[in-house]
């Protein structure tokens, strides 16, 4: 529900023409919220991290009503409308839920199919996985969403595709530098990080680098078919 209420919050401050905004404080909070979970769940155990995260979403919100609070009104909330445009989005919402059921299959089938020791490392896994998805949004969503505006003038889209290219080319080079030299020296960075107590981390480390480097090359795609459509 705070996931849902954020994104609404998130969609209005769009609206009102804070793309960059909208994008920078989501990337923010979310990379913030992970690198400050993880420390605490290495430090204090899951309990902590537990309740940390319940509690996660609340600076985001609080970002995104200082923006639009003024726009917030009671008159406007009528539910027979309201309850009307849900069962017309019906075929958004469902695809939504699809969404979120592919998103986290994996973590279910791993829940089931494989023994308790090994959701640890998984569990690590998904969060770097997820902070370096987020990382990546956090640039292309606005580059992509910028162009948007560009879809009926062929040339300048093609200039300004050029150049979110050379900036993907720079971004793209820098991962897989930091890739390499993690390869390179993965049994002293996992030392120094405090992770050699979990089985194949330096592996499942290399693994969120290869998605990171798929999600860079496919992202901008994705994004652009979905907003000019």
């Amino acid at each position: 529900l705070a996931s849902t209420l954020n994104d609404c919050m998130s969609l209005i401050v769009r609206s009102k023409g804070g793309y960059v905004f909208a994008q920078f404080a989501k990337t923010l909070n979310n990379s913030i919220v992970k690198t400050f979970g993880l420390i605490l769940y290495l430090k204090f155990g899951a309990a902590v991290y537990l309740y940390f995260f319940s509690l996660s979403s609340v600076p985001l919100f609080i970002l995104f009503y200082l923006y639009v609070h003024k726009s917030f009104s009671s008159n406007f909330i009528q539910f027979k409308p309201m309850l009307k445009k849900v069962w017309e989005s019906r075929f958004l919402w469902l695809r939504t839920d699809l969404d979120y059921f592919k998103n986290y299959a994996d973590s279910i089938l791993v829940s089931i199919l494989f023994p308790a020791h090994i959701m640890g490392i998984y569990s690590l896994y998904k969060a770097l996985e997820n902070m370096a998805k987020d990382f990546i949004e956090g640039f292309f969503d606005v580059l992509s969403q910028n162009l948007v505006r560009f879809k009926g003038n062929y040339e300048r889209l093609c200039k300004e595709e050029k150049k979110y290219n050379m900036i993907r080319a720079a971004i793209l080079g820098v991962v897989v530098i930091v890739g390499v030299v993690f390869a390179i020296y993965s049994s002293q960075i996992i030392s120094i990080c405090n992770l050699s107590n979990y089985d194949h981390a330096a592996e499942l480390v290399q693994c969120v680098f290869i998605v990171a480097i798929i999600y860079i090359l496919g992202k901008y795609e994705i994004n652009i078919l979905a907003f000019f459509a």
